[in-house]
């Protein structure tokens, strides 16, 4: 909202994928499983930093703007992470 993006359709695909990589017993699922991790990580420290500044009468958009193409930007990198761990 803050962004001004469109809420993003809901992926199941997606979800299922993030979801067998704990079933997977591959090595190659730790580099997926690492992204999800780094992913988890900024959205924390953005959200944080962009909750604070919407509190104040700074104008978040550009931070929400941000913050929202890093958050595509990692999730491309888990579900490109997760495909490659579930072809093995």
């Amino acid at each position: 909202m803050l962004a001004g993006r469109p809420t993003p359709v809901h992926d199941v695909h997606a979800e299922a994928r993030i979801g067998l990589l704990a079933a997977v017993q591959c090595t190659r699922s730790d580099p997926a499983i690492f992204a999800l991790g780094e992913l988890v990580a900024t959205m924390r420290a953005g959200l944080d930093a962009l909750l604070a500044a919407h509190g104040t009468s700074a104008n978040p958009q550009a931070a929400a703007i941000r913050l929202w193409n890093e958050y595509e930007r990692g999730r491309a990198q888990v579900l490109s992470e997760a495909a490659k761990a579930l072809a093995c």
